[in-house]
């Protein structure tokens, strides 16, 4: 089950473009995983099993995020339901300063295209990820919002980079490790 993220004042934080309440799939789970409101039963632990430790922040790894969309993606992979709860609320400080956006932007990007290249999201859907990220630059540098600008900029080669070497490194790292 996934949950909505709040502020302290209640203001939805994450997710951001929240898909409608009910069973998400390959698709809608990008849009409403967000691990500080994730939830499953014991059962989903004991087929799935753990996050892959490659990822997320203090992985050894650059691919600093989306453990949790590649642990729910498996759990989709393996039969189980993932649903998606608007109506439940996990509260969170603030985490969209400029300056945390400054230091993780480009690592977690990365674990985004990571994921999407390990789990074989096409091109088409990358295709879309990056046009939301040069958007958002486009968009912020009309506004003169030069720093946001660059951020969408290094999400964008952040995605990229991820989906198209992730995959490889993750093999690599794991042949290391068998």
């Amino acid at each position: 089950m996934l949950a909505i993220t709040r502020n302290a004042e209640g203001k939805p934080m994450l997710p951001k473009w929240p898909p409608r309440a009910g069973s998400c799939d390959r698709q809608t789970l990008w849009s409403c995983t967000v691990s500080n409101g994730a939830f499953w039963r014991r059962r989903v632990s004991d087929k799935v099993g753990t996050f892959n430790e490659s990822l997320g922040v203090g992985a050894p790894t650059p691919y600093q995020s989306s453990e949790e969309i590649e642990y729910f993606l498996r759990a989709l992979e393996s039969g189980f339901r993932v649903i998606y709860v608007p109506e439940i609320s996990v509260f969170h400080s603030e985490y969209q300063s400029i300056e945390r956006l400054r230091r993780t932007t480009y690592n977690y990007a990365l674990g985004i295209g990571c994921v999407a290249g390990v789990h074989a999201y096409s091109w088409w859907f990358l295709a879309k990820m990056l046009a939301r990220s040069l958007g958002g630059a486009a968009a912020s540098l009309c506004r003169a919002q030069f720093a946001m600008s660059r951020l969408y900029l290094l999400r964008a080669a952040g995605q990229l980079r991820g989906y198209v070497w992730g995959p490889r490194d993750l093999a690599l790292l794991q042949s290391r490790e068998d």
